[in-house]
């Protein structure tokens, strides 16, 4: 499974460091999560950002890594899991006129929410994950998990929206834990 981290910020409780480097040290600190890449994605004014470790199974190529973005530029995703019926949900969406550029799941769930909206899509979706979403239209985050624990963080004004599967280097970054 992969590892996500991701904050979101309020303008006035800016951090000392910049966003972008403690996204990346958190994501690192999952590294045991997933070997295969990092990404990280910083946001508008740096007021959210989303780091994630990758664990390479269905698309071994770089269009399956993350944080991934919609076709629309609208979404920004991170997702761990399993979708048992992306294949399904692909050939629906390519029946609507979606096209996609590479084979994973990742990019097949993206495209959903970006098509049917975070609701319908989480309807339509059979498995285990948990994704957290960033519409940038609505400056709007969306999180949800399904059969994963979630745990959430904070920093000193600064809401850590997703760390899946807590590590003690959160604590170098002056993270605490609350599981909720």
């Amino acid at each position: 499974m992969c590892g996500l981290t991701g904050f979101l910020i309020h303008p006035n409780s800016m951090p000392e460091r910049p966003v972008d480097s403690i996204v990346r040290e958190s994501a690192k600190s999952l590294t045991h999560r997933g070997p295969d890449a990092i990404g990280i994605w910083c946001g508008e004014n740096n007021s959210i950002a989303m780091g994630h470790r990758r664990l390479s199974i269905i698309d071994l190529s770089e269009t399956g890594g993350q944080p991934i973005h919609s076709t629309c530029g609208r979404y920004v995703m991170v997702f761990n899991g399993e979708i048992y019926n992306f294949l399904e949900l692909r050939k629906q969406l390519s029946a609507e006129g979606v096209e996609f550029d590479g084979h994973s799941d990742t990019k097949v769930l993206i495209e959903s929410v970006s098509k049917w909206g975070i609701e319908k899509t989480i309807k339509k979706t059979i498995g285990m994950f948990a994704i957290a979403v960033w519409d940038k239209k609505i400056k709007r985050y969306i999180y949800v998990g399904i059969g994963l624990v979630r745990s959430h963080c904070t920093m000193a004004g600064i809401k850590v929206f997703l760390c899946l599967h807590l590590s003690s280097k959160l604590s170098k970054l002056g993270l605490t834990s609350s599981q909720s």
